[in-house]
């Protein structure tokens, strides 16, 4: 593969974990950071510099309501780009049309091989019922951040559990088409200091009206990721935590576990497959739209 020069847009914990996989996979010939941080690499201070830049692959990983400028200002100075948007997309339901095609966005956990296992498992199958939970406490997210000032409890940069943790709204339409949005509440209900939702449910249906609930949290003190989908003859459990999958047939149980050497597996997996243009797994711009439209729909 020939090697590729790649801008990182934002340098936080986000871009600098892009930054390590790609030099883990030695696909680059120069990198770029867009920051204001002093950074070992080649810094851009303004983004109009890259009208002088040539570029293949841009990362956005910026604070979310920063993208929405930054790709359409990326989008419409280059052209040929590969471009990776972190999730979620933009920070509110916005429309735009890009002018580069191989646009796409950072759902990783499609590539988590616990999620690749259940979607080949549940294929071409009728599906009852799914229900995605993500549980956590904003609080022990990040060491380096006090969390009242992190940009997730500003309602105004972006944050917020919904948009924070959008990776269910992706994987219930990943796993099981979301048709229609029955309800959908975020609200604040801890006394964490923040501006933004901190709790948000959903419940929606698919194309054959089966339920899909949505659960959310930033204040729970035991961090919990979980999918339960129901089949006709079948149930399945996965737990992100566990990193396992337990699967219930004819009265019988069975536990399989997906073990990682690599925290940065599902991201190096994502990343290689955009390289290597096998992309049927990515999110695309226009899936990244559709969860935006769905994330404007929580009242």
């Amino acid at each position: 593969m020939k090697k590729k020069n790649f801008l990182i847009v934002g340098y936080g914990s986000s871009g600098k974990r892009f930054v390590k996989i790609i030099k883990s996979l030695k696909v680059y010939n120069k990198i770029y950071i867009y920051t204001k941080q002093n950074c070992p690499f080649i810094k851009v201070k303004n983004l109009n510099e890259i009208k002088d830049i040539n570029l293949d692959f841009v990362i956005i990983c910026s604070k979310t309501h920063l993208h929405y400028e930054q790709l359409k200002f990326i989008d419409q100075t280059k052209k040929k780009l590969t471009i990776l948007v972190e999730k979620p997309l933009f920070s509110k339901n916005i429309h735009y049309r890009p002018r580069n095609r191989k646009i796409f966005v950072g759902y990783n956990l499609r590539f988590d091989p616990m999620v690749q296992y259940l979607k080949n498992r549940i294929k071409r199958k009728e599906i009852l019922f799914l229900m995605l939970n993500c549980f956590s406490y904003l609080p022990g997210w990040r060491k380096n951040i006090n969390y009242k000032y992190s940009y997730s409890a500003s309602k105004w940069e972006g944050g917020g559990v919904t948009n924070d943790l959008s990776h269910e709204i992706d994987l219930a339409g990943y796993l099981f088409n979301i048709k229609n949005i029955n309800f959908a509440k975020k609200m604040t209900v801890s006394n964490l200091k923040i501006q933004s939702d901190d709790f948000s449910s959903m419940h929606a249906s698919s194309k054959s009206k089966k339920p899909i609930l949505i659960n959310l949290s930033y204040f729970f003190h035991l961090n919990m990721r979980n999918i339960y989908i129901a089949l006709k003859n079948t149930s399945f459990f996965l737990s992100f935590e566990e990193r396992k999958i337990v699967e219930f047939s004819n009265n019988k149980k069975k536990t399989r576990y997906f073990l990682l050497k690599n925290r940065n597996l599902s991201y190096i997996s994502m990343i290689n497959s955009i390289l290597h243009n096998k992309t049927k797994n990515c999110c695309s711009f226009k899936n990244g739209i559709l969860i935006n439209k769905i994330i404007s729909k929580y009242k």
